[in-house]
């Protein structure tokens, strides 16, 4: 059986690029923010990042949503 290593170190220099470059926070308040809270805002982050490179509105998101598991559409 083979066992995997697995990387335990947390890279604190993108930590730190993502908090100051994409989220726009200082470095005081990243290296005060918990990891749990860095992630959450980074996941918010990535969400709407992606949500404004599809170019969607949110009526047709909210569309698509009421129309999921229809058989048949309107």
């Amino acid at each position: 059986m083979i066992h995997e290593e697995y990387d335990d170190e947390i890279d604190f220099s993108w930590i730190y690029f993502v908090g100051h470059v994409l989220l726009g926070y200082t470095d005081k308040e990243i290296g005060r923010m918990t990891y749990w809270k860095f992630n959450k805002l980074y996941t918010c982050y990535k969400n709407h990042y992606d949500f404004t490179l599809s170019k969607t509105t949110y009526k047709e998101l909210e569309d698509m949503a009421d129309h999921d598991g229809e058989f048949l559409p309107d």
